[in-house]
C-alpha cells in the first residue's frame, strides 16, 4: 500500500467506528470487520482509478497486512499482483525513458519505485514562448531536475546531434507518468537528458 492508501484507511475505519461503536467498545474481530471493510472502500476507489488511468494506477491489493484477500466475491484480487508487460521491455520508442524515483516520509526515504518518462517536442504555437514544459504530478527536486537536463541539452545540443533550427523551434513537453503522489527522484537526471535528446532527434531510447 502506498502511504495515501494507509491514511485513507485510517480515516475510514475511524469514521466507522464512530458510526457502529460510538462508545469505542469493540472486541478485536470486530474491529477487522470495520478494517476489512474501510480496505474494501479503499479497494473499490482504487480499481476505479485503475480503470480509468491505466498508465498511472496498477493493481494491487489493499488490506491488513496478515489479509489475502477480500471477503467481497467481486474482489478477489491476489496480495501478489503480476505486472503487465510494458511495450517499452519489448520495443525502443521515441522520448520515452524509465526513470527510478523515491518516496519519502517526514523527510526519510521509505520506497520508491520505477516512473515513466514520456517526452514530446512539437512546433511552438508563438514566438517567445517558453522550450519547457512539465506536467504530472511531480516534487521539487524532480521539477528541477528536468529544468536542469533541459538546459543541459540545449548547451550541448550538437554534441547530441539535434540540429540548431529544431532546438529554437521546438517546444519539448514532458511529462512524468505512473506518479500517484507525489515523490522526488534526486537521480533522474539522466532519464530525463536521454528523453528530450531522444524527442528531438527522433532516435528512439
Amino acid at each position: 500500500m502506498t502511504r495515501r492508501d494507509q491514511v485513507s484507511l485510517e480515516r475510514l475505519g475511524s469514521a466507522l467506528v464512530k458510526l457502529i461503536y460510538p462508545d469505542g467498545k469493540m472486541t478485536e474481530e470486530e474491529l477487522h470487520e470495520i478494517v476489512d471493510l474501510a480496505g474494501e472502500l479503499r479497494q473499490r476507489v482504487h480499481n476505479q482509478l485503475v480503470e480509468l488511468a491505466p498508465g498511472e494506477f496498477k493493481a494491487r491489493f489493499i488490506g491488513r497486512a496478515d489479509s489475502t484477500e477480500h471477503p467481497a466475491p467481486d474482489l478477489r484480487i491476489a496480495r501478489e499482483v503480476i505486472p503487465e508487460d510494458d511495450p517499452m521491455n519489448s520495443r525502443a520508442i521515441v522520448g520515452a525513458v524509465t526513470g527510478l524515483s523515491v518516496l519519502n516520509q517526514n523527510g526519510v526515504p521509505v520506497g520508491g519505485s520505477t516512473l515513466v518518462v514520456q517526452v514530446s517536442a512539437f512546433t511552438k504555437p508563438h514566438q517567445g514562448t517558453g522550450g519547457l514544459q512539465v506536467t504530472g504530478a511531480h516534487g521539487r527536486v524532480l521539477s528541477d531536475s528536468v529544468k536542469t537536463a533541459y538546459n543541459i541539452v540545449h548547451s550541448r545540443f550538437r554534441e547530441f546531434g539535434i540540429p540548431e533550427k529544431r532546438l529554437h523551434d521546438q517546444r519539448v513537453a514532458v511529462h512524468l507518468v505512473r506518479i500517484a503522489e507525489p515523490k522526488e527522484g534526486p537521480s533522474a537526471g539522466l532519464a530525463f537528458v536521454v528523453g528530450i535528446v531522444s524527442a528531438l532527434t527522433g532516435r528512439p531510447v
